[in-house]
């Protein structure tokens, strides 16, 4: 069930990154950022994108002998305006190219990794694949949204392109932002999704601790589950019992050992595990099902219910991992700690714990960002007076 579950959030984020980078790429290679008004028959100004812009007899305002004019469309950085590059490349608009430019890259590469990620097997570079994506994502988004910050600020400024008054912004770059806000939601899922895979890997995996092969140690390794010894007797025990391949830890066979294997720290550790999988699992099911709706009342209140939740599993998280951590190298436990090592399903749990937690962070800044929009809405329709800061 839960991995049903995390195929369908895996469905919504890599639906929203192939959205997304559809929307960033016309916005990157469109020349309809801002565009002058068709009624206005006498500017001089035709619309601009981020790499091409369109003049009609315009002229370099440095040129006060008006000895060439500008007609047509062209390439920013082409030699013919070389002389305009001054004029139109100023400091900010570069920073809404580098910024945009960083945004549109990361966001391909992403777009790539998610096709690769489809071709592996492993849980491993599954969970790797994700991950990767997820910080891809969030730096799309980071990078795009101050792109379209910087340039909705300055863009239709009155002191760059003549006739300010006849120029407004225009589709393209309402697909950067329509762009940057839903890459921002992909990213979001993208944490979850990869912190569920993370703690489900960590769940099951029998290789919480492990004895380096140099030791040559009756102790193999030891999961959530399952231990693993090599010709290994208990001190304990009256009678020779020895233990020799893996054995679950609620078996019949390790019932002899159950106490000992069993410290109440490690109990609350296998708790804690759970209950946090269950959590982001319960949290990916909702957040796929808050998609689909279509009032952000109804999404304002189901994001804040998940917060809710996914802090709820990344505290549970961070104090699994912490607990164990801190107790498993205790010599009242398993003997010769000295020779053990955290292994492989310790580090999933810490990389779904951290992930959970960014993507918590991620999950309440989204929730006010639709707080603020849904109460600039509500001054829109009845007119309420905004206070000046």
């Amino acid at each position: 069930m839960a991995r049903f579950k995390s195929s369908s959030v895996r469905i919504a984020a890599n639906g929203f990154a192939a959205f997304c980078f559809a929307a960033i790429f016309i916005a990157f290679v469109t020349p309809y950022w801002l565009n002058s008004d068709r009624r206005h028959y006498g500017a001089v100004f035709v619309r601009l994108g981020l790499w091409e812009t369109c003049f009609r007899s315009f002229h370099d305002p440095s040129d006060l002998a008006l000895r060439k004019y500008y007609a047509g469309c062209r390439w920013i950085l082409t030699d013919e305006y070389q002389k305009l590059r001054g004029f139109i490349e100023q400091p900010f608009f570069i920073t809404v190219q580098v910024f945009f430019t960083f945004g549109f890259t990361a966001l391909l590469v992403s777009c790539i990794l998610i096709l690769a990620a489809h071709l592996c097997i492993s849980p491993e570079k599954d969970v790797f694949f994700v991950r990767i994506i997820a910080v891809l994502t969030l730096v799309a988004a980071i990078c795009c949204t101050l792109a379209i910050i910087v340039f909705g600020v300055h863009g239709d400024g009155r002191d760059w392109m003549p006739d300010p008054d006849h120029n407004y912004l225009s589709w393209s770059f309402a697909l950067g932002v329509v762009g940057s806000f839903f890459t921002f939601i992909s990213s979001i899922l993208f944490f979850i999704e990869a912190s569920c895979i993370s703690l489900i890997v960590a769940l099951s995996s029998p290789r919480w601790l492990e004895s380096e092969p140099e030791s040559k140690s009756n102790f193999v390794r030891l999961g959530l589950w399952s231990v693993c010894f090599r010709d290994y007797q208990h001190p304990s025990l009256k009678f020779d019992g020895v233990f020799n391949g893996c054995y679950s830890l609620h078996g019949q066979k390790s019932k002899s050992i159950r106490n000992w294997l069993h410290p109440g720290w490690f109990v609350f550790v296998q708790c804690l595990t759970t209950s946090s999988t269950l959590l982001c699992t319960l949290c990916v099911g909702i957040l796929v099902f808050m998609h689909f709706q279509t009032e952000i009342e109804i999404k304002i209140f189901i994001s804040t219910f998940v917060f809710v939740f996914e802090a709820l599993s990344a505290l549970s998280a961070f104090l699994a991992v912490s607990v164990f951590g801190a107790m498993c190298f205790e010599r009242s436990w398993i003997q010769y700690p000295k020779y053990n090592s955290l292994s492989l399903g310790y580090v999933f749990a810490v990389i779904g714990a951290l992930s959970l937690g960014v993507g918590a962070c991620l999950l309440l800044a989204q929730t006010f960002r639709m707080r603020r929009f849904l109460y600039r809405n509500s001054t829109v329709m009845y007119h309420i007076p905004v206070p000046n800061p």
